[in-house]
């Protein structure tokens, strides 16, 4: 049976959190292109630094997407690192620092010290101090562990940026990240405060019309191969304008594909502004995708992961299906 105790900061990562309490001006960092654990992980964090009497800044490359502005804090987020180089710096939910940019990455690198808290089966502890739980469903979970820890009441703002973040990367509790432990963290953290409907409400019941124009148009597209065992789709920058979409308005293409029946893996590229294209893999449980994604450089979980390539669908897609095929007939990952 799950205990409190089961909710306790593992005995090896005591040294990273006393971290946290020996330096007084801190920058809690989200990754580009927000997601909900990025985003909710970080802004709990900066609550529990702050009750520790620090001084804290949210920064993100990206600004907050409009479906997650009702979370409390992200009116703080700041998309500059300008006269922040002489603080300390933590990452919250990002495997490798190339997820915050380029131009980012170089200047972050240089912080001292540089906290790395994840979740990530892939990250390479690229921190000078490393808070990283490859089992937890989410870098919520890690955040949540560390308010117990340090001994941080939890308040209904970081309360409901934990759950927002579990809840996402659990896929709504539903994927096999998912354990006991998970279910009462949610369960302590209604009682600090969530209101699960409105909150639930605001994360899955809101999706606006431009993002089901896109989200048909992809799916109006997709492609189904292997046998019916793999989806694929895309979306090209055209695509995107003929839909009057942004980019934030194709999150959930990859798990919508996923979904089909007789689907284990599923593919979603979608063009970049700036150049190339974004990757996302998923998979039911028989594709370790995290071991796809690495082969382009990318990397994530074994059963969500992503990388950025520079070719597009007609080149990759193939490719793609060449390494994941190789899986679905029982070759053994390398």
């Amino acid at each position: 049976m799950v205990e409190d105790q089961d909710l306790a900061l593992p005995v090896e990562h005591h040294a990273v959190a006393d971290v946290f309490r020996a330096r007084t001006r801190w920058v809690v960092a989200s990754h580009m292109n927000p997601d909900a654990d990025t985003l909710g992980s970080a802004i709990a964090l900066k609550v529990l630094l702050r009750k520790l009497g620090h001084e804290v800044v949210h920064v993100c490359p990206d600004p907050v997407p409009q479906a997650l502005r009702f979370l409390g804090g992200t009116d703080e987020v700041r998309t500059s690192l300008e006269g922040l180089q002489d603080w300390a710096l933590a990452t919250c939910d990002a495997a490798d620092i190339r997820r915050f940019g380029a131009d980012w990455a170089a200047r972050m690198a240089a912080f001292r010290p540089l906290v790395v808290v994840d979740h990530h089966i892939s990250n390479q502890a690229f921190g000078t101090d490393n808070l990283i739980m490859a089992d937890a469903a989410a870098t919520g979970e890690v955040v949540f562990r560390l308010f117990r820890h340090l001994g941080v009441q939890l308040d209904r703002e970081a309360a409901d940026a934990l759950y927002a973040a579990i809840s996402t990367d659990t896929g709504s509790f539903r994927y096999e990240g998912t354990r006991p432990h998970t279910h009462l963290m949610a369960a302590r953290l209604i009682e600090a405060g969530v209101s699960v409907s409105p909150l639930n409400q605001a994360l899955y019941e809101e999706t606006p019309a431009r993002a089901l124009r896109i989200q048909a148009a992809a799916l109006g597209r997709m492609r189904v191969a292997l046998g019916g065992r793999v989806a694929l789709a895309s979306v090209s920058r055209a695509m995107l304008s003929e839909a009057g979409a942004d980019d934030e308005d194709c999150e959930g293409i990859v798990e919508q594909l996923r979904s089909i029946q007789g689907v284990d893996t599923s593919v979603f590229m979608r063009e970049l502004a700036a150049g190339g294209w974004k990757v996302s893999f998923r998979s039911k449980g028989l594709v370790d995708v995290n071991s796809v994604a690495r082969i382009w450089d990318g990397g994530g979980h074994v059963r969500a992961s992503g990388c950025t390539v520079s070719e597009g669908p007609a080149v990759l897609e193939e490719r793609f299906l060449e390494h994941i095929g190789l899986q679905l007939d029982g070759v053994p990952v390398a």
